[in-house]
């Protein structure tokens, strides 16, 4: 992590920073996306259930 030039500093740290966002994103995906789907669901439920009342 010494390297000679600045701009391969810069390159390293984006890309350590951008696999930190990209790992942390995955596993909340990984871990919402059961209650979210199911939320989704409920207000697609409902959505239809309010649409037949209202035609």
């Amino acid at each position: 992590m010494n390297p000679l030039n600045p701009w391969v500093a810069l390159i390293e740290m984006l890309m350590l920073l951008g696999m930190a966002f990209g790992l942390g994103w995955g596993i909340a995906w990984l871990q919402y996306r059961k209650p979210i789907n199911g939320q989704q669901q409920a207000i697609r439920k409902q959505q239809t259930a309010l649409d037949k009342l209202t035609k």
